[in-house]
């Protein structure tokens, strides 16, 4: 059975259970279908399921522009909660709803107490930082940019036309592959190298913009091209991927003021913190090291030693030794050996 056919078969089960374990797919494959699998393939088969419910890792690069367009939503929730741990304190958060109905947090604060000082201090930050005019011009602006026909936004039109309009007071050289040498016609000596077919330029500001720039554009009014072809931004890919070498680290590199313990099951430290005993319920020490269990303990030992010396001991009378029957064999009577007549 091909991994693609599984992980077919082994899709709504991993979509109601991510973290399933491979051993429990390659114990459901032997008892299903009597097939038995590797490891390997095991891992092959969840990850096509994977990729087919939550899609690759490429393509979720891809959606990185349209996460920063659905980010900010007319409506911002507000809310708080607890933090359960020795410090206490409440964390304030402010949440955006997209249209697919999912969650995104925007920003977040930890403070003492959820109060009307709290509720204002985070409240004006947020603001500083999102700014509530781009907001509201944002919002306003939204359908017109929703319904607008063409492929180039309108500001962006407005800089590649001040881009080509610059672009003449340059002059293009063809080099070959789709090289150019972009020199001055002002007699200036500066000089850029363009690649169009890669959408570069030795100044980087083609490359950083996304659209071209006045030494492309000059490349671009020499060929009589497009300048639309030129314009449209490419998709966001992953990072390389790397193998570092030697073995891979188990743990990860702690900081200074972190515990030190080893061991996968290494604790935090109790440093600051009062026992409380789970046998007389004192404080400043544990079960372990009581002192009235240790003296409950030491009293029942006495008392089972002396228990022990009271009691009579009685002896078992030991069954008498019944000697076994011994069988004796005649004794078989040695003949001598005839002598031979050679001998004789």
């Amino acid at each position: 059975m091909s991994s693609q056919w599984l992980s077919k078969a082994f899709m709504k089960k991993i979509c109601e259970n991510p973290k399933i374990k491979l051993r429990s797919l390659i114990k459901k494959a032997h008892s299903k279908w009597n097939v038995d699998l590797t490891m390997t393939k095991a891992a092959r088969v969840k990850q096509q399921a994977l990729d087919e419910i939550n899609g690759t890792y490429g393509e979720q690069y891809r959606r990185i522009h349209d996460y920063a367009a659905e980010l900010l939503r007319p409506m911002i929730g507000l809310d708080g909660c607890f933090i359960k741990t020795p410090y206490g304190g409440q964390l304030l958060t402010a949440i955006g709803w997209d249209p697919n109905d999912q969650i995104l947090p925007i920003a977040y604060a930890v403070v003492e107490a959820e109060t009307k000082d709290s509720w204002i201090w985070f409240l004006l930050n947020l603001c500083d930082d999102l700014g509530v005019d781009k907001i509201r011009w944002w919002s306003d602006n939204r359908q017109s940019i929703v319904t607008y026909a063409r492929e180039i936004l309108p500001k962006i039109n407005k800089k590649i036309e001040r881009e080509f309009d610059k672009g003449g007071e340059w002059l293009a050289i063809y080099v070959g592959r789709d090289k150019y040498e972009v020199s001055s016609s002002q007699g200036n000596r500066a000089k850029f190298v363009v690649d169009l077919n890669l959408h570069e330029c030795s100044c980087r500001k083609f490359q950083l913009t996304g659209y071209p720039c006045e030494h492309a554009m000059s490349c671009i009014r020499k060929m009589c091209l497009d300048v639309k072809n030129y314009t449209e931004n490419d998709d966001v890919l992953p990072p390389v991927f790397r193998k570092p070498i030697g073995r891979p680290k188990l743990r990860r590199n702690k900081t200074g003021d972190e515990p030190r313990n080893n061991g996968p099951l290494s604790k935090l430290s109790r440093t600051g913190q009062q026992q409380k005993c789970s046998y007389c319920f004192a404080l400043g020490h544990n079960k372990r090291t009581c002192p009235i269990k240790r003296k409950m303990e030491a009293v029942a030992k006495k008392a089972k030693k002396g228990a022990k010396k009271g009691a009579g001991t009685t002896r078992t009378p030991k069954p008498n030794k019944i000697p076994a029957k011994t069988t004796i064999e005649p004794a078989t009577r040695l003949q001598p050996k005839r002598k031979s007549s050679t001998q004789v």
